[in-house]
Order: structure tokens, then sequence, then C-alpha cells
């Protein structure tokens, strides 16, 4: 009796520390491996644009439409207001570039649309080029909480192609936010209101972008979050397990992995631009999956 007493209790000791060992619920960075005119960060996906100088015009470009954005965290994102030159603008942005073509070299001074949220020293760093970063102020002596705009660096530009760079990692944060960058001939650099209009902009009719494999070994479900908007074009969203066939991806919905597990998991983003329009956003993307523990 007495040893089926430690058998049973043996048993138990081993069986617990297994049952205590459940399913969890994490997050799961999302990476790409294909962009087709598409710029991704992870947590926000666009089609790729640039901008181009019309004749002696000033460039021009909206925050929000940059080339390449980078947002600090996936819960950012470009936020809709009424006050912003473009009815929106950006903040808490980790890294942003704007691709742009001169066609009248010359010497400029950058003006930016800012808005910070309270009376402080803010500051950001930019380069031109392949020239040197340079910190540039912001705002020390505004009022708070209004839309103004700040006097930046000066640059020599040559015709052509150039990148207007905001590094990693703090592009423009703390709060501040961004509506427009403009670029005015030096000693023609007074603005107001709205500013200018923007410079053309060059926007691909369509693109994709794919993630890297996820490895579903240990994942029993998913969920993707997203928030599309569609700015008159439209996005897809799509799942995968091969690359061949995909499947629609609604934001929110748990998807249970298949019997048989196949091994990866893939997601892809398709976008379509409005003829004449700007991009559909794909943002605020979080990946979450019930993963099972893993096997001692």
């Amino acid at each position: 009796m007495f040893r089926i007493i430690n058998l049973v209790l043996f048993a138990l000791s081993c069986a617990l520390p297994a049952l205590a060992l459940e399913a969890e619920s994490l997050r799961i960075p999302l990476r790409f491996e294909a962009l087709d005119n598409a710029v991704a960060d992870g947590n926000l996906v666009r089609l790729r644009r640039e901008y181009a100088q019309e004749g002696a015009k000033p460039i021009v470009f909206e925050a929000e439409e940059a080339t390449i954005i980078e947002l600090q965290s996936s819960d950012k994102r470009i936020v809709k207001d009424d006050q912003a030159s473009g009815g929106h603008y950006l903040h808490y942005v980790k890294k942003m570039e704007y691709a742009f073509t001169v066609e009248t070299p010359g010497v400029y001074q950058v003006r930016l649309r800012g808005w910070f949220p309270r009376k402080a020293f803010y500051c950001h760093m930019e380069r031109m080029d392949d020239g040197g970063t340079s910190q540039v102020p912001d705002s020390q002596s505004n009022d708070p909480e209004v839309w103004f705009w700040t006097q930046g660096a000066v640059y020599e530009l040559a015709k052509g192609r150039h990148e207007y760079v905001f590094p990693s990692p703090n592009a423009f944060c703390a709060g501040a936010r961004l509506d427009k960058v403009a670029l005015l001939p030096l000693g023609k650099d007074e603005v107001s209101g709205l500013g200018p209009a923007c410079s053309l902009i060059t926007t691909p009719a369509s693109g994709a972008a794919v993630t890297k494999r996820i490895n579903l070994r240990r994942i029993r479900s998913w969920r993707l979050n997203y928030e599309v908007t569609a700015n008159g074009g439209v996005a897809a969203v799509e799942y995968s397990f091969d690359k061949a066939k995909w499947f629609p991806t609604p934001s929110g919905a748990t998807v249970e992995a298949p019997a048989p597990k196949p091994r990866f998991l893939y997601f892809r983003f398709t976008l379509t631009s409005q003829p004449g329009g700007i991009s559909p956003w794909v943002q605020v993307v979080e990946l979450s999956a019930l993963v099972e523990p893993a096997s001692r």
C-alpha cells in the first residue's frame, strides 16, 4: 500500500511542473524580406514616395508623406488633425527621410512647422545626403501647444537627387509634432499659415511588403492587429504558409494554426493608391501569438 501511495505521489510531483507550463501570449516583431515599391518598419507600411522641385518653387514636404518613417513604438501612429497642413502630423519619430530632386540649385533655408507640448528647449538631429549630422534647435521661447514655423538649418543644394535625413533614434520626439517641412531660397524664406503647397510627389500605383518567415513550431494561434487609412486607395493584408496561396487577415481576428502544422507563417501587405492620390497606410501593426512553452 505504501509503495502504491509513493508511486502516485511521485507521478504527481513529475506532472505538476508540466501542468504549470501553460501557453503564453507573446508579441512577435515583424521584419520584412521583400519590399516592392513599399517602405515598412514593422508597424507602419506605405508606398515609397519621392519629391521633385518644380522649376524654382520652394521644396516642400508633408511630414507624414516622408519617403521613410520609423516610429518609436508600435502604438505610435500618423495622427489626424484638422489644423495640420495635409490633415495629419507625425510625432514620436525614431527616423525619417525625404528623397527629392532639385531643379534649381542654390542656398536653401529649412523651415519646419511644429508644435511643442511645453515651453522648453527642443531640438533634433539632421543631415543632408552624406554630410555631417548637426543638432538643430526647434523651440526655446515660443508658446507651447500652438503650431508655428521654426527656423532650421541652411543647405547649399546642387541640381539633382538628395536625401534629407533625420537619423535614428531621436528624429522628432518627446511629444513634439511635425506637420510640414519647407526648403526656401535663402533671403526669401518668410512663411506663415500652412505654408506653400507641397512639391510634386511621385507615388507608385501599387506596391507590396512581405514579412520574413515566422516559425510556427510553438505557435498555437495568432492575431494581427492593424489600422488602415486608405487615403482614397486600397490596402489588403494577407497571410500564407508557403508564399504561394494567400488568405485574408482581418484585423483583430484570431487564427488557429492548422493541423498538420505548417513550418512557417508569412504576412503580405498590398497597397494600391488612387490615381494622383497619396499612399494608403497600414499602421499600428502588431502581431501577438499564443505560444506553447519550450520543452524541458
